[in-house]
């Protein structure tokens, strides 16, 4: 059986969200993960950047790497507190 964590928080707008697997925090500290989000602007780059750290600091598992940073809404949908976030030249998978 698996226990989940879960847990809310209100997001902002630049807050960054970061998805992976122990191949990166087996690797890299806490710190140093949040001195590379913290660093790098584009959430890209700061997947790279995180994949790199993990692969210098011994790389001895695989490494999967998801960074979402939050954008300004752009647009209301009509239900109390939901916003649409994504943008039309965001990419998008699968492809639509």
């Amino acid at each position: 059986m698996v226990d989940v964590d879960w847990f809310k928080v209100m997001l902002q707008p630049e807050d960054k969200l970061l998805l992976c697997t122990d191949g990166l925090w087996d690797m890299v500290r806490d710190p140093t993960i949040e001195q590379i989000l913290s660093a790098v602007p584009d959430p890209s780059q700061t997947g790279n950047a995180l994949i790199k750290a993990a692969l210098e600091g011994g790389g001895e598992d695989n490494v999967s790497v998801i960074v979402v940073q939050i954008a300004e809404a752009s647009q209301r949908t009509g239900m109390t507190g939901v916003q649409l976030l994504a943008r039309p030249e965001s990419p998008q998978w699968p492809p639509m």
